[in-house]
């Protein structure tokens, strides 16, 4: 097999893990420091580090520099002041299909983190090069939106009787917010808005390990299982918390499963606001329980099943939404509730509509998600 793709590898002897992970995918590649730090090899995707080694803060500026993700192998604390470059960490006890997952990840995201380390430099010389002119700032910083908006559904699915809507808007060029609507198969619509802390580029490249890391379907052979809410947003945890980041610690989430054949909703809640229910004149926010994402390894999730009916509207949304309504007297989610009254049976583009009035003429400084499913 002609191996094209490569990891480098920086330690001592290469550990078996990684010996089995890169099998019949990647060549590993074990440059000495100095070669390591004179230039990048061709066609690296990622590299491997021993926490262990001599200068590794200096290789990992360097590799940070040249655009090339870093996998830290140890649980050194040694490395707690370097909170400014994005790393993945695992421990010494990794597993080689687990390693294997991450390099998968950070393969797929490659390019486009590159992409965004490159507008993030960018923008980071603008002091440096007083010649740039604030267009050109700001059309870099437009790709970069673009860039992200790549991840985001072009088209959201029409199954059955399920029809959906979004209203989605950055609080800057770029969202800590992040939503997708997808048909699993021919009946089945799975759906979504994860939030992670904060907004600006580092809580959007968090969104980009979750849109990767969110599995919603387990395929073997010429068969499929459709993954239950509460197992994704189990596993999307555990990948989180394994990660021990230093920026953008944790999210909230919120996963749906629609049968549109029977209008069943199976619905897992990770610490985000609560979805509203709008069946007739009767107003409802399910109260679910659920922690948040990213925090606790060990967190128990729960799937709550519940049935909807013809001309029935469920709402999602992020707690950017709440600032909007926020009040000192009341809680956002308790005036939502009551605008939600107000604009009952009022058609799908109309209502986004209304909302999109609300946001931007509020003075709110937060990414703002709402994702609207009718039946």
């Amino acid at each position: 097999m002609d191996l094209t793709e490569r990891l480098i590898w920086a330690g001592g002897d290469v550990p078996p893990c990684l010996q089995q992970a890169a099998e019949g995918r990647w060549e590993i590649i074990a440059p000495s420091q100095e070669l390591l730090l004179a230039e990048p090899a061709v066609g690296v995707v990622a590299a491997v580090l021993d926490d262990k080694i001599d200068g590794v803060e200096k290789v990992l500026r360097h590799l940070y520099a040249v655009g090339i993700v870093a996998i830290i192998i140890g649980k050194s604390t040694d490395l707690g002041h370097i909170d400014d470059i994005p790393l993945l960490r695992v421990g010494q006890d990794v597993s080689a299909e687990e390693l294997r997952i991450r390099l998968d990840s950070t393969s797929a995201i490659r390019q486009n983190l590159l992409h965004t380390l490159d507008e993030l430099a960018a923008a980071k010389s603008l002091a440096k090069y007083a010649a740039r002119t604030a267009d050109e700032l700001d059309e870099e910083m437009r790709l970069a939106s673009r860039l992200q908006q790549d991840f985001l559904p072009r088209q959201l699915p029409k199954v059955g009787q399920a029809r959906f809507g979004v209203f989605f808007q950055p609080a800057s060029f770029v969202s800590g917010d992040l939503y997708d609507a997808a048909r699993l198969d021919e009946t089945h619509v799975g759906f979504y808005i994860a939030d992670a802390v904060g907004h600006g580029l580092p809580a959007a490249l968090l969104t980009m390990f979750i849109k990767e890391a969110l599995q919603t379907k387990r395929i073997s052979g010429n068969t499929y299982e459709i993954i239950p809410p509460h197992e994704a947003l189990t596993q999307l945890n555990t990948d989180l918390c394994k990660q021990q980041l230093t920026m953008c610690e944790f999210c909230t989430g919120l996963y749906a499963i629609v049968d549109t054949t029977t209008l069943m909703v199976t619905i897992c809640r990770a610490g985000h606001p609560a979805p509203i229910h709008i069946s007739g004149r009767k107003v409802q926010e399910l109260d679910l329980p659920g922690p948040l994402l990213g925090i606790m390894e060990d967190a128990i999730f729960e799937s709550h099943r519940f049935q909807l009916s013809a001309g029935d509207r469920l709402i999602i949304y992020s707690d950017g939404l709440e600032e909007c309504f926020a009040h000192d007297s009341k809680h956002g989610s308790i005036l939502i509730l009551e605008e939600m009254q107000h604009l009952i049976g009022l058609p799908r583009n109309e209502f986004i509509q209304r909302i999109s009035e609300k946001v931007n003429n509020s003075d709110v400084h937060d990414d703002v998600t709402v994702l609207v499913m009718d039946v």
